[in-house]
């Protein structure tokens, strides 16, 4: 859970009339989601009575979990390997969360969301941090797994 933004007043002193706050939910299943979404509603309505206020929960999904497939993984993890070698591969241990439109295409067919590590280990920052400065370098791997992936999977039974 994350909290994007926070709206409420004019001016210090002064007890505002509404406030808004706009919270982002993640989780790597819908199960989860949908709890998280109740207990969510159920505070925020509590904590309202227990000021004598109302409040109004509107929630607004964007995507679900993006969930990769284990065989495509694997496909992807091999192709990865030869290319690259073990050195260069970084496998996540634990889950991470992403809100990405992938995810309905991984609800569809089956497909492994994964990451081009372009560090260049001067400044770097993350994807979406306003310093970002994409590694045009990475541009040409890239393009090398995926037409390997491609042909790796041209060549499945």
């Amino acid at each position: 859970m994350s909290i994007g933004s926070f709206h409420s007043g004019t001016t210090s002193g002064i007890i505002p009339e509404e406030a808004e706050i706009e919270i982002g939910l993640r989780s790597v299943s819908d199960k989860t989601r949908n709890q998280l979404e109740e207990r969510l509603k159920f505070l925020i309505h509590n904590q309202a009575t227990s000021f004598g206020v109302d409040a109004e929960v509107d929630i607004e999904r964007w995507y679900g979990p993006t969930v990769n497939n284990d065989k495509a993984v694997d496909t992807l993890v091999n192709v990865a390997k030869v290319l690259f070698g073990d050195e260069n591969l970084i496998e996540l241990e634990k889950s991470f969360m992403l809100a990405e439109d992938f995810s309905y295409m991984l609800n569809t067919c089956r497909g492994a969301y994964f990451f081009i590590g372009g560090a260049t280990g001067e400044g770097d920052y993350p994807l979406h941090h306003p310093s970002y400065n994409f590694n045009d370098n990475i541009v040409e791997l890239g393009a090398m797994l995926w037409t390997n992936l491609v042909e790796s999977y041209l060549k499945m039974p």
